[in-house]
């Protein structure tokens, strides 16, 4: 099991699945809870190559929903998605195909929210 505060992917876990990584691939842009991109930020920028979501973490834009961070954000093409979510979600999906969330239950609560009070 993934402990969420430990590197992504430590050492001796299982290969990804096949269709995990190929459906990752359509992925153009990410929005990230603060304490996920911290994580991922702490790990990713220096992950192997060989890892297959090396390349693409490292290549999208992300966007990262923060009340209290204040760019500009060390990890390269990371953003701060301040103010209003629900104007910052229709922003970025305005700009962007396939956007993944990845986050907590707040991140996650506040997308639901979100869509379903902007149809």
């Amino acid at each position: 099991m993934l402990d969420a505060t430990a590197a992504p992917l430590p050492p001796g876990e299982p290969a990804l699945p096949p269709q995990l990584v190929e459906q990752a691939r359509s992925v153009d842009a990410l929005l990230l809870g603060r304490r996920t991109h911290e994580i991922f930020a702490n790990y990713w920028p220096r992950a192997p190559e060989e890892i297959p979501f090396t390349g693409l973490l490292n290549g999208v834009p992300k966007y990262v929903a923060s009340r209290t961070l204040a760019g500009p954000l060390a990890w390269r093409g990371s953003t701060v998605a301040a103010g209003d979510l629900a104007e910052s979600m229709a922003d970025v999906k305005e700009r962007h195909d396939e956007v993944h969330v990845i986050g907590g239950l707040d991140l996650v609560r506040r997308c639901c929210v979100s869509a379903l009070s902007t149809g």
